[in-house]
């Protein structure tokens, strides 16, 4: 993450990506004293305000601005320099501040700022909203530099890029970062009729080639419910491996550093889909309508991201011509609600020893997730103990669950404030 500076411009592309924002009037972010970008909206709906339109509001001023001062990067900075000398500015900027023109639209008259008070976006190589691992920004950054690279080369306005023969995403000029840490992890965006990103195709991006280098497809725990019902973590089978893996380590207990890990086989096909692809996945076919933050449209797994213009790369590969585009990655990929996972990446409960400062579902040095079955070649597995019934019905799991159902199973948290499986105490409230 970072700020736009003379620096920044000369690299790659990015003056060209400069020059047709303010060509197209596509607005500039703002960044706070912090150099973080300033935003607008709140909650999941808290977005950068691109509301900073270099040049002039004024047509035939904007016109000769982009005629006479953008046509190199060198013209560019000669009179962004001079414009630090102008007597309203005397006091607010040294000689030689690389300051240009804007207007908004609550202010159209003319207004200056420094070219490093904007923020640098994915768009000239910057990660986005978030910091989240360094090969995923790869990812991000060169799959929005190849879009932009193709566009360009091949003199079109944008790219159809599709996944398979029935799915396609139309008009993409970019790949964004998403904010916070839903299931997706970028996704490939158009222009709306305001000039501002849209993502239409969601993508989750796992590092490596192999199931044992994919991590994992989630957690368990109430954070991976995405904020809905306790799709994940109330579900039955998700609830007995707790139960189970209580038996073996019980509440407040340590597990063994040199104790293997242990793996149940998941049944229940929608358990699959929405740990893999996101818990607002509703069924086991692909959607577009319910495409999102937590539902994925792709998960590509890739060592890297390739550079379309080198000569084959890895990664992440855009494949095609003109406009129209294939994208897929030299690891595991599907698409949403797809369940043909194929042995190693088939989805499975998973207990492991991590960190013995960590504690997950009260057992200290654990990890509870959802893994691949090929992740861990070691992983022993851990049969249901079909004799491990609840101990009462307002005790943890199972019964209780099937008995009043998930909705019920959210709101009669216990009172540690989790669910019953977590400490086998009774939820609140009389059932």
């Amino acid at each position: 993450m970072g700020n736009l500076d003379k620096k920044q411009l000369s690299k790659r592309d990015n003056f060209d990506t400069f020059v047709e924002r303010i060509t197209k009037s596509i607005g500039f972010v703002k960044t706070n004293a912090a150099g973080k970008p300033i935003t607008t909206g709140s909650g999941k709906k808290k977005v950068p305000n691109n509301n900073i339109m270099i040049g002039y509001h004024n047509s035939k001023n904007h016109k000769s601005y982009i005629r006479n001062h953008l046509s190199d990067l060198g013209a560019f900075i000669r009179h962004a320099q001079s414009l630090s000398d102008i007597d309203t500015n005397k006091s607010a900027y040294r000689a030689g501040t690389v300051v240009v023109p804007y207007y908004t639209s609550s202010n159209r008259g003319v207004q200056y700022i420094k070219l490093n008070e904007l923020w640098k976006d994915q768009g000239f190589g910057g990660l986005g909203g978030r910091s989240p691992t360094q090969k995923e920004d790869n990812a991000l950054a060169k799959l929005d530099y190849d879009i932009k690279f193709l566009c360009k080369k091949n003199g079109v306005p944008h790219l159809n890029i599709s996944y398979d023969v029935s799915t396609e995403w139309k008009g993409i000029v970019g790949a964004m970062t998403v904010d916070g840490t839903p299931k997706s992890d970028f996704g490939l965006y158009k222009l709306d009729g305001n000039g501002n990103p849209k993502i239409v195709c969601h993508i989750s991006h796992k590092a490596g080639k192999t199931a044992s280098q994919f991590s994992q497809w989630g957690g368990m725990a109430k954070k991976a419910d995405g904020g809905s019902d306790p799709v994940i973590s109330g579900n039955k089978e998700v609830v007995q491996f707790i139960r189970d893996i209580h038996a073996r380590y019980p509440v407040g207990s340590s597990m063994p550093k040199d104790k293997p890990a242990l793996k149940r086989k998941i049944k229940d096909k929608m358990l699959k889909v929405k740990a893999a692809y996101g818990p607002r996945c509703i069924r086991t076919s692909y959607n577009s309508g319910s495409s999102g933050i937590d539902c994925v449209d792709i998960i590509l797994q890739g060592s890297d991201a390739s550079v379309t213009s080198g000569p084959t790369g890895t990664g992440i590969t855009l494949t095609g011509s003109g406009q129209d585009y294939r994208i897929s990655s030299d690891g595991h990929t599907m698409k949403m609600g797809s369940i043909a996972f194929g042995n190693d990446y088939m989805p499975v409960l998973m207990i492991i020893f991590k960190d013995p400062n960590r504690k997950d579902f009260s057992v200290k040095g654990a990890r509870f997730s959802i893994f691949t079955n090929g992740g861990r070649g070691t992983a022993k597995d851990e049969p249901a103990k079909t004799n491990n019934s609840p101990r009462n019905q307002n005790g943890y799991g199972g019964n209780w669950l099937v008995k009043y159902g998930v909705k019920n199973w959210q709101n009669r948290q216990c009172n540690c404030n989790e669910y019953p499986a977590v400490c086998g105490r009774a939820p609140k409230g009389k059932i």
